[in-house]
């Protein structure tokens, strides 16, 4: 692929929420990863995201046919990979590592400045890396917004995700702290979800939630949520998982 420059994209046709936040990003990263059948996600996270954002995975990775059609600018099929893809090089150095289970090297890609480098054959386990730096270096206001790059927000979406898929590996640090390891629960656990939920939260907070079932013709569906006793009792906020 020769050396080309990123199509522009309104806001609108950006990331699903039409927000450019570090919690954001993450979240869209480990969709993308859920979607290549992955069952083990590692996210790395340093000041914040100001630092860099790494989402890691073992799934199904990238062909190198698809990776050069994400920045297809004559493509006008715009899929939500492709969306995703260059709203992320067009707010920061962007780099995707990928590797088919059949392939024997891997392919790395770089977009810098707005500009797309040729593709390279590199080592590569299976799955697909991306490595974001410098987050709004073309746009001082959004760098300069705190709420970008809230640490409360980015614990949040990242327990959110595993807590939501207990078939999944979580590992996840934030400014060097690991905020979430949770191995893929026993397939034998008669509750995947409370499992996860104690992995995550801890013993005593997951025997404290109260759990309701709700059945119809179509839905079955659980309810873990906090004590609203105990939560007025120690004013904290209130869980709910559904």
């Amino acid at each position: 692929m020769n050396t080309s420059s990123i199509a522009k994209f309104s806001k609108s046709e950006c990331l699903e929420t039409e927000e450019f936040s570090s919690s954001n990003i993450i979240k869209e990263l480990i969709k993308f990863s859920l979607k290549t059948n992955a069952n083990k996600i590692k996210i790395r996270v340093e000041r914040n995201g100001l630092g860099f954002i790494e989402v890691k995975d073992n799934g199904e990775g990238i062909s190198l046919k698809k990776l050069e059609n994400l920045f297809n600018s004559n493509d006008n099929l715009r899929n939500s990979d492709q969306i995703l893809f260059k709203t992320l090089s067009g707010i920061c150095q962007l780099e995707v590592i990928s590797k088919k289970k059949n392939k024997t090297r891997g392919s790395l890609l770089r977009v810098t400045n707005n500009k797309i480098q040729p593709i390279k054959e590199c080592y590569a386990e299976i799955g697909t890396k991306i490595l974001l730096k410098n987050i709004f270096y073309n746009n001082s206001i959004e760098k300069k917004d705190k709420n970008n790059f809230r640490a409360v927000d980015i614990k949040r979406e990242i327990n959110s995700y595993a807590v939501a898929f207990p078939h999944v590996e979580f590992l996840g640090s934030l400014n060097n702290e690991v905020i979430v390891s949770a191995s893929i629960e026993d397939k034998l656990s008669k509750d995947k979800t409370l499992s996860r939920i104690n992995k995550i939260f801890g013993k005593k907070f997951s025997q404290s939630l109260i759990m309701e079932k709700i059945e119809t013709n179509d839905v079955e569906m659980k309810i873990y949520y906090s004590d609203s006793k105990k939560i007025l009792k120690n004013q904290n906020n209130q869980f709910i998982f559904t």
